[in-house]
């Protein structure tokens, strides 16, 4: 007999819902990505020459703009 995991079912529903909704609002209304983030969160995003840049969510609005424009 075969087991399932319930929890893991579930636990894969929610992410791809919140998956699905993330980059849905983000192609449609970049500008409220940053609503999916609290104050402590942090974004990283290469640079050009390589280095990482992580920011705070103060700054979120502004680089997640940055990325379609």
């Amino acid at each position: 007999m075969i087991l399932i995991d319930v929890s893991l079912i579930a636990n894969k529903q929610v992410g791809n819902a919140f998956v699905q909704q993330y980059y849905h609002i983000l192609h449609q209304s970049p500008g409220l990505v940053h609503k999916f983030y609290h104050d402590s969160s942090k974004i990283g995003r290469p640079e050009e020459d390589g280095t990482m840049r992580v920011t705070t969510t103060m700054d979120v609005r502004d680089l997640s703009s940055s990325f379609y424009s």
